[in-house]
């Protein structure tokens, strides 16, 4: 694979197959449980050319690298979201979590979109002799969270696919859910992570996180027991937007990576109001000047992947690299400097 301009013809085919489908019992248990560790997904090839676009997007040390959004400048990573055979993954479970009335197709013609990219590199952690750590454990942990308090959109069609791109389990920073925790009637403040260590998410309606027993934490006696998955090179995991999961720290000698695919089914829309103005979110509707609270997660910045791509998007990123609306991006500063000012109540 190479990402030439000769090559870029194939960004309108459909993703490749992957190694193989979800079998109906590993549907069902999504139906049941919002989690599940799917085996021998990617091929090796898929598996290096992942791998190689991460450590080209991420730093080489620190606690943890993150990059988000990275398919809107580079090239290689428009292949993978384009491309990425696990697209065939997310739309098997995006027709379950699809309620009956929806009058769009299902089966092999469910239409999916894709969110953003984020990859996750967790270094090797040096804080531990040093005792940094808090409430909610080592610095280098990705502490407890549902996806869905982060972004500024509301709709039950979002699944993430997270790719192991090395071997990864509990003592490299492997990730754990709360089994269940989809259906929780409370959903928690959102902490998210940096090189540096936290990153807070202002916030006046969502509650505090509970006890988690969990090597994300480090808590044996909490309110919530998590479960992991031990998982090779090519595994993926797949949850929806509103299971809890953390990670604990690396401590290993060597970086772990991994990568997060979102998908997108019909009935997902923006909304950065859903939880009150004093709540901050990540600023992921700030790409696109012509949608607006209440709008469906549709055009370029979200592009069709299955069961056709729309070569008019396909076509916008190839001129030129997303960038965020000046303006929008503005009044999230905005917003996010007072919420972080205000008292919380």
């Amino acid at each position: 694979m190479d990402s030439s301009d000769t090559e870029f013809q194939d960004l309108f085919a459909p993703p490749e197959l992957p190694l193989r489908l979800l079998s109906p019992d590993e549907v069902e248990r999504f139906a049941q449980e919002r989690v599940i560790h799917a085996t021998n997904v990617l091929s090796p090839q898929w598996v290096q050319f992942i791998a190689d676009a991460v450590d080209a997007n991420t730093q080489a040390s620190g606690l943890q690298s993150m990059k988000s959004n990275a398919w809107h400048s580079d090239a290689d990573m428009h292949r993978v979201i384009m491309n990425c055979p696990v697209a065939h993954l997310a739309q098997q479970l995006l027709n379950v979590l699809t309620p009956p009335p929806d009058p769009t197709p299902s089966g092999n013609l469910k239409p999916v979109r894709f969110f953003y990219d984020q990859m996750f590199v967790k270094h090797p952690d040096q804080q531990d002799e040093a005792g940094d750590a808090d409430a909610q454990g080592a610095l280098g942990n990705t502490p407890w969270h549902h996806d869905i308090t982060f972004w500024p959109v509301e709709g039950e069609q979002i699944v993430s696919i997270w790719i192991a791109l090395d071997r990864t389990n509990l003592d490299n920073g492997g990730l754990e859910f709360v089994p269940g925790s989809s259906g929780f009637g409370n959903q928690y403040q959102a902490i998210g992570v940096g090189d540096r260590g936290r990153v807070a998410f202002s916030s006046d309606t969502l509650a505090p996180l509970p006890t988690i027993t969990s090597a994300t934490t480090g808590e044996t006696n909490g309110e919530l027991s998590a479960i992991s998955f031990d998982m090779e090179p090519g595994d993926v995991l797949i949850f929806d937007a509103k299971i809890l999961h953390g990670a604990p720290p690396n401590r290993t000698p060597h970086p772990r990576r991994g990568i997060a695919l979102r998908y997108l089914g019909s009935d997902v829309a923006l909304n950065n109001d859903k939880y009150g103005e004093r709540t901050s979110m990540a600023p992921f509707d700030c790409y696109d000047e012509s949608l607006s609270n209440g709008d469906l997660v549709t055009g370029h910045v979200y592009p069709q992947i299955l069961p056709d791509k729309i070569r008019a998007e396909v076509d916008t990123r190839l001129e030129a690299a997303i960038v965020p609306s000046r303006e929008k991006f503005g009044r999230w500063l905005e917003r996010k400097a007072a919420s972080d000012a205000a008292p919380e109540g």
